[in-house]
């Protein structure tokens, strides 16, 4: 898979553009102010199930993930794509070796040497340094992991790096200072100690601050949102375990910065932390691509136990219904990174644990249960299974945990531990699990995108490319680049596909060769597709009733989202349809768990 590929697959839409705008749900879309015009009526859409954008207002725009970082971020096709492969961990560099750090990451970079001078030199930072001994830490794992302080002083910070030349604003936008209401702009940071965030690639990218009274709250703080920085897109330590879990093949996520620290500390260098929340879709998929097995060692709490559970159903995506139960057995192999749990002692964290028997913490490791063994004890307590409607639900979960399982000695053992758990005989357990299971894959099938057939000139494309009328107009520009003059550079907007827009962009201005690196096989087949013989006045007519033919798709798309949307608004009919199904497979499970209970009654 290429760079380009890798990027796009790991892209999930509505999580992308919520970093830069609010949505909120709407139907099965999400809705939002476009971020590129002023306006009060949200005619902004994302449409998860196509992975695209649209605005249905001034600037008429849309297009796919990548499209959108272009334009929010004014970045080209290529260092949108290398902004997105370093937000998912991939270890890449679409931009020269030695291009310059910019503002915002010098201004970390020198705000981090800063902090670490300060812990190191003043009066402050010897109490500082003793707590962090008293703490554990050696004085190579302090300097490795560049733990700093700041300092008590209002605008100790700001007044240093602005001598060094940095700008306020620049300042304001790395999170490093903020302002008050009136006006005032001070430092984000006082008197803490200060924890460098590092991307994949070690540059500082953010921060996160601990007091070191607990008596101070909250006891610990990160850096704002910016465009260097997102909680939801970063783990901490990432730069220190990549190479060892790239080696390995397995990672430990565990919660807090101390965790991770204590860790390679002892010698376990494949501990990373989601930075006390649960994890992401982008945090996953950024794993993804670096091992093959994850163990979530999570406190044994019930906060602890909740963050897991949220964790593998928004972010591991435990309970969605396989693509092979959706498009048949032979579709959808693609090997998922498997996830297990490790439950600490109760009273203790990854931190004191280690420190404590670090033998004990490879042995925890290794016997890390499995997400069915966790679940099966986890779940049941969150549902009153007294009730035939606990039951129900409890059956309703693990129902989709079971599609998802293709070893029977596997499925056997979950439906065991569900006969004794729901207290129901096996054959009555099939026909519950059947019903849902059937229920949730029709639904699945239904939300698929269909395929439009393709005829005309860009027939010959249609059987190997999402969007056969622009690859004909690109193949035909490339191969014929005279037509250039021909087109106007407005037209891009008419090109849905990003890579497709940057080729078209790139042919009108001459540069093809800045992104033939990054779409390389995708640029060759476009310049070796077999065009027909014609004449250039042909070749013109085919190049215009093209685009004419891309301009009246894009209505039509327009038009169909719109009544969809406006439908949607008026509880949409199929949409009805689905859920009086949804409600007539419920009241028969509950039939069935009813009647289950009368058989026993009777006994």
């Amino acid at each position: 898979m290429g760079i380009l590929e890798d990027v796009k697959s790991r892209i999930e839409i509505a999580e992308l553009i919520e970093q830069y705008v609010q949505i909120n749900l709407s139907g099965q879309n999400y809705r939002g102010l476009c971020p590129f015009h002023e306006e009060r009526t949200p005619s902004f859409f994302i449409f998860p199930q196509t992975k695209s954008w649209r605005c249905f207002g001034a600037c008429a725009d849309g297009g796919d993930g990548i499209s959108f970082i272009m334009k929010i971020e004014n970045l080209t096709f290529k260092d949108a794509l290398g902004f997105l492969a370093k937000q998912f961990g991939l270890n890449i560099r679409l931009t020269q070796p030695n291009r310059s750090l910019t503002p915002l990451q010098e201004a970390h970079e020198a705000a981090t040497i800063y902090y670490q001078n300060y812990l190191k030199e003043s009066q402050e930072g010897k109490e500082a340094f003793e707590y962090l001994l008293n703490r554990g830490l050696h004085p190579e794992t302090i300097n490795n992991f560049k733990l700093g302080l700041s300092p008590t002083g209002r605008q100790t910070l700001k007044g240093h790096l602005i001598s060094k030349g940095f700008k306020e604003r620049e300042l304001m936008e790395a999170g490093l200072i903020k302002k008050s209401q009136n006006g005032f702009s001070y430092d984000m940071f006082n008197g803490r100690i200060m924890f460098p965030i590092q991307d994949i690639s070690s540059f500082t990218i953010g921060f996160g601050a601990r007091s070191m009274s607990n008596e101070i709250e909250p006891k610990y703080i990160n850096s704002p949102k910016t465009p260097l920085f997102d909680k939801g897109s970063t783990l901490y330590g990432i730069d220190k375990a990549n190479e060892s879990i790239r080696n390995s093949g397995t990672g430990v996520i565990v919660e807090g910065y101390m965790d991770v620290i204590t860790a390679h500390q002892f010698g376990f260098k494949n501990v990373i932390a989601s930075m006390g929340t649960s994890l992401t879709s982008n945090q996953v998929n950024q794993l993804s691509s670096i091992g093959n097995e994850y163990i979530l060692a999570l406190d044994a709490d019930a906060a602890g136990k909740e963050a897991t559970i949220r964790s593998l159903e928004n972010a591991w995506k435990t309970f969605e219904v396989p693509a092979s139960k959706i498009n048949g057995n032979l579709a959808g192999r693609i090997k998922k990174t498997s996830v297990r749990i490790a439950t600490l002692p109760n009273g203790t964290d990854p931190d004191n644990f280690i420190q404590q028997n670090p033998d004990a913490w490879n042995y925890l490791i290794s016997e890390a249960k499995t997400i069915i063994d966790f679940l099966l004890e986890v779940l049941p307590k969150r549902y009153d299974l007294s009730s035939n409607d606990g039951k129900l639900q409890v059956a309703e979960r693990f129902g989709i945990l079971l599609l998802q399982i293709d070893d029977a000695e596997t499925q056997d053992y979950v439906l065991e531990q569900l006969e004794v758990m729901l207290d129901v005989k096996r054959h009555t357990l099939h026909e519950i699990l059947g019903i849902n299971r059937q229920a949730l894959i029709q639904k699945a099938r239904r939300d698929k995108t269909k395929v439009e057939k393709v005829e005309g000139y860009a027939a010959g494309f249609s059987n190997n490319s999402s969007s056969p009328i622009e690859d004909y107009v690109l193949s035909l520009l490339l191969q014929n680049p005279d037509l250039a003059v021909e087109v106007s550079e407005a037209k891009y907007l008419l090109f849905q596909n990003s890579e497709n827009r940057a080729i078209f962009l790139a042919i009108l201005s001459g540069s093809i060769i800045n992104i033939n690196s990054i779409v390389e096989g995708g640029l060759e087949r476009l310049k070796l597709f077999s065009l027909p013989p014609m004449d250039i006045q042909q070749k013109k007519e085919a190049l215009n009733q093209c685009l004419q033919r891309l301009e009246k798709h894009n209505i039509q798309s327009l038009t169909l989202l719109e009544s969809t949307l406006l439908d949607e608004d008026k509880s949409n009919l199929e949409e009805s349809k689905i859920l009086d199904t949804v409600r007539q497979h419920h009241s028969r499970l509950k039939e069935l768990f009813l009647s289950t209970s009368n058989e026993k009654g009777i006994n």
